[in-house]
């Protein structure tokens, strides 16, 4: 099919296992390197490098200033290619060898590994993660020839998965749209740790190849907004964003007090509250991504629809009283800090209505789920999670197939 593919499928293969809790730019997220030894927490801070990178920046001349946007709605997204010092510096790794697409991507994935991984919650402690020829979290190379419709879903590490492949929301839908239907079905998962909604439109750019029938993004509340923040300062020559009343200091020491992810959603909360003019700014960017993608999926004629995943504390705080209000007492923050994914959200997901793009909003299925869809240890989705959203995902997707198989005769003639 593509050299893409035939170059991936040469890739040595990686033995698996180091998880790495990660401090980028003012936000957590966590993100795995694999080899055959115990796991090892490895904390990289990358922090003020990157705003002492963004307020030089901001203090050079453009080489090319962008005219001023005329036309209503969001202004044309602007991009442009990483050196690779500076992709490590936004998206920090431990030394590594592997598939990267850091550059122009935003996001790296490693080809054909299979290792166990050790976690904390999950029955028994470990669990087998394999990646395939292009890097998904999938058991199967994907071929050449499409084997029936293709879905491919992006997203970052809640859609990979801290669970074994066959248990991912991705794979459980595939399993159970097979059951339901006499046609092939294939779902890809492109899920990749570390990655926000600028990685998502890079995705979607490098499997153009794959010709997938229907894209689903899975965007997740948690962390995914201010994680894409500092790019977007990056690219607009903005100088470094602020960092108080909620100071890097504070965030600091509470991350390593706590040992735990319980930060990942309050470094969100934190930097909307000291950076208030980002919120809208980020609304608009993720509206500037989504017009980006359609335009990508009108070209290769995939279609193109959304899901939205919600963070732990606005969504299922009830499970984690104790131990969250200790986490926001400890950073200072309150919990009304918290909504600001709901603001952000909501403003998106109304873009997406009046664009008329199919988007299935999670939240109310977290919020009365009778359990914590979350592994305590990081708050990425348990089994159980998983296995709901995978199941409110069959009807939601089944419709667009259906939708899609409707629409073949009609375009055919």
């Amino acid at each position: 099919m593509t050299s893409r593919i035939s170059q991936a499928s040469a890739r040595t293969r990686v033995l698996v296992l180091v998880a790495t809790v990660v401090i980028a730019v003012g936000a957590i997220w966590t993100a795995i390197v694999w080899r055959s030894e115990p796991p090892v927490t490895v904390v990289i801070d990358t922090t003020e490098e990157v705003w002492a990178l963004l307020d030089r920046r901001a203090a050079e001349p453009w080489p090319e200033r962008p005219a001023a946007h005329q036309r209503p709605g969001p202004a044309p997204l602007l991009r442009e290619p990483l050196d690779m010092a500076t992709a490590r510096l936004f998206f920090p790794r431990p030394r590594r060898s592997g598939d990267l697409h850091l550059t122009e991507l935003f996001y790296d994935s490693l080809a054909n590994i299979e290792g166990r991984r050790r976690h904390l919650d999950y029955p028994g402690g470990k669990f087998v993660v394999r990646t395939n020829n292009l890097g998904m979290r999938e058991d199967d190379d994907v071929l050449a020839a499409k084997p029936g419709t293709r879905v491919l879903i992006l997203g970052d590490s809640q859609t990979a998965g801290m669970v074994p492949n066959h248990e991912s929301f991705a794979n459980v839908l595939e399993a159970s749209l097979g059951e339901q239907s006499s046609q092939v079905i294939e779902i890809l998962n492109a899920g990749a740790g570390g990655s926000n909604p600028y990685s998502y439109l890079g995705m979607l750019e490098h499997f153009e190849e794959l010709q997938s029938d229907l894209t689903l993004v899975v965007v997740f509340g948690g962390n995914d907004f201010s994680p894409m923040m500092p790019l977007q300062r990056y690219f607009h020559r903005r100088p470094a964003p602020k960092f108080e009343p909620i100071s890097l200091q504070v965030m600091r020491r509470t991350i390593a007090d706590l040992a735990s992810a319980m930060p990942h959603e309050l470094g969100q909360a934190a930097y909307f509250m000291n950076n208030p003019d980002d919120i809208g700014i980020c609304i608009d960017t993720l509206a500037a991504i989504t017009l980006e993608a359609e335009q990508v999926c009108r070209r290769t004629g995939t279609h193109l629809a959304f899901a939205y995943i919600p963070g732990a504390f606005t969504t299922q705080a009830r499970f984690i009283e104790q131990p969250l209000q200790e986490a926001l007492d400890a950073v200072g923050l309150l919990s009304s800090a918290l909504d600001v994914s709901h603001r952000i959200a909501d403003a998106w997901l109304g873009f997406l209505a009046e664009r008329k793009i199919p988007c299935l909003d999670l939240r109310d299925l977290f919020r009365h789920a009778d359990e914590f869809l979350f592994w305590r240890s990081d708050l990425h989705l348990t089994v159980t999670g998983n296995q709901l959203i995978a199941e409110t995902l069959q009807p939601f997707v089944t419709e667009l197939l259906d939708e899609l198989a409707a629409a073949v005769p009609a375009t055919s003639r």
